[in-house]
């Protein structure tokens, strides 16, 4: 072997050994990560030279975006060395030097192989020409899922000309804990767990707010107004827009029920549940309310899928939830008649309800999320607990002796569970997450 060889050898050996992949947080100063940009559809990014050093950033390097002719959705993403952990911190931070106030900053998580598992979400510059630190909460990410691209998209849905209005600086790029974070809305759904983010989305000019129960009391519900411009199809999907586990429909268990306050009788409430991917994956059924000014439970089977929508098909993921209240009537044809409150959505046939009363309030458990081992206690003897996946499943079922609990989390794979604890005749659930 010649000296030149050698030495060859031992420059890309070294070369090799102090190169490292990309992890957070990206700051663009380490000289042993890769910043290495996959560009897309128009979008330019590099590292340069920090043209702005000031304010809250006067750091050496940053990232440059440029949006140039193309897809209105052209960027840039970035392969992370391993999945980003969301366990624990599920904020993200960047600092964007914009050239104009209003401008979108979209950050996306996504798998390495699977483009349809992903998510995202945008903040929006409040000023211009100045370094500014945006914040991207991703608490309603699906962390059983792997995410080892961050994907970087400024002003999503318009196609940039590649000038400096389209041409942003990015930095410091790290994930935070902000919490405590509120879990994801799921069944069954009784709008009193404080642990729980019961935002709703309301789509055609319906109007929601949590509200306090119509006949007296604490119980928090939910309050839907069908407003004046409301068109026939208003209505309200609980959630942002997904449930934290599909609902488990199966050929012989398609009913859901809830609770309704109605200001009259015969007002048509239709429910529907599609794949928050996909909406052309869905199934809807409707009834109608049989008494007015008083609460009943109503029955929704969706068996018996509304008149000229689609059959259900139980190979579909159904992990979103909408309701209409007054279907196929506008705001104005409602009139005054337009404020309705809903409670307890729950899996299953009206009968039934009696058997699941709460017990949250009776139960105490920790540590959530939880690594290994999980203790629930109750104020009486715990009959019985069945732990369940995201799909619905059984995967652990074990019977108490006394008033606590210890379940072993260790071999379950990272994910949100449901255990159901039997005390007596009443049933709780706790949404517990596995990281």
């Amino acid at each position: 072997m010649t000296k030149f060889s050698a030495f060859f050898l031992l420059f890309l050996g070294a070369t090799l050994s102090f190169a490292q992949g990309l992890s957070l947080p990206i700051d663009f100063e380490s000289t042993t990560q890769v910043y290495t940009f996959n560009d897309f559809s128009g979008g330019i990014a590099t590292v340069i030279a920090n043209p702005q050093s000031n304010g809250i950033n006067t750091s050496t390097n940053v990232g440059k975006m440029v949006k140039g002719a193309g897809d209105p959705w052209a960027g840039s993403y970035m392969t992370m060395e391993n999945p980003l952990d969301f366990s624990v911190n599920r904020t993200f931070k960047m600092k964007v030097f914009s050239p104009r106030v209003g401008a979108r900053a979209l950050l996306k998580v996504e798998n390495l192989t699977t483009g349809s598992i992903f998510f995202q979400t945008e903040d929006t510059v409040t000023v211009a020409n100045a370094w500014e630190e945006l914040t991207f909460d991703f608490s309603y990410a699906d962390i059983s899922q792997s995410y080892s691209k961050l994907v970087f998209i400024f002003d999503l849905g318009v196609v940039g000309d590649g000038t400096s209005n389209f041409t942003f600086l990015f930095d410091d790029v790290q994930l935070v804990y902000e919490g405590p974070y509120q879990s994801r809305i799921d069944l069954p759904i009784s709008f009193n767990d404080t642990t729980v983010d019961y935002t709703l989305t309301d789509f055609g000019g319906n109007y929601s707010v949590l509200a306090t129960d119509p006949t007296g009391g604490t119980n928090k519900v939910a309050k839907t107004v069908k407003t004046l411009g409301a068109a026939t199809w208003a209505g309200t999907t609980m959630g942002v827009p997904r449930l934290a586990t599909p609902i488990p429909v199966t050929p012989t268990q398609t009913k859901m029920n809830v609770r309704v306050y109605s200001p009259k009788v015969g007002i048509p409430v239709r429910l529907k549940i599609e794949d928050a991917n996909d909406p052309t994956r869905s199934v809807e059924t409707q009834t109608n309310t049989t008494l007015a000014n008083a609460w009943e439970t109503i029955e929704f089977d969706f068996s018996n899928e509304a008149t000229g929508t689609a059959v259900i098909n139980f190979s579909y993921t159904f992990n979103m939830a909408s309701i209409f209240f007054n279907f196929n009537s506008d705001g104005v044809a409602i009139g005054a008649d337009s404020v309705y409150y809903w409670d307890d959505v729950k899996f299953g046939p009206a009968s039934s309800v009696g058997i699941e009363k709460e017990l949250k309030a009776n139960l105490t458990y920790y540590p959530n999320p939880v690594h290994e081992q999980f203790f629930i206690q109750a104020e009486g003897r715990i009959d019985a607990v069945s732990l369940y996946n995201q799909m619905g499943q059984m995967v652990f079922k074990t019977r108490g002796e006394n008033n606590e609990i210890t379940l072993d989390m260790k071999a379950f794979a990272p994910g949100v569970y449901v255990a159901k604890v039997r005390v007596g005749e009443t049933v709780g659930a706790i949404r517990i997450l596995k990281y």
